[in-house]
């Protein structure tokens, strides 16, 4: 199974934690994940420290995320992915 875990919170609780721990136990049960984060973000330097290597997602606009869907699109297809996993509920 093929998944990308996207979580663009900028936060580090509770579900950014959550996110963190399931990609890594996906991995360790032998599927590929992909962790996609927003740059410069307390989950994207935890990730970092964790030696997670994510990929950074830049939204630059909330209202018209157009470029951002769009690099995503692309990377499920480059990555063949399965599965794409939403966890923050602004993500949608």
């Amino acid at each position: 199974m093929r998944t990308i875990q996207l979580c663009l919170s900028t936060g580090l609780g509770g579900l950014e934690l959550y996110v963190a721990k399931l990609h890594q136990q996906l991995i360790a049960r032998g599927h590929h994940s992909q962790l996609v984060l927003t740059p410069a973000t307390r989950l994207a330097d935890f990730a970092q420290q964790q030696g997670l290597s994510p990929i950074y997602l830049k939204r630059r606009s909330r209202a018209f995320p157009l470029l951002a869907a769009r690099r995503l699109a692309r990377l499920v297809d480059t990555l063949e992915i399965d599965i794409l996993q939403l966890h923050w509920g602004h993500d949608l």
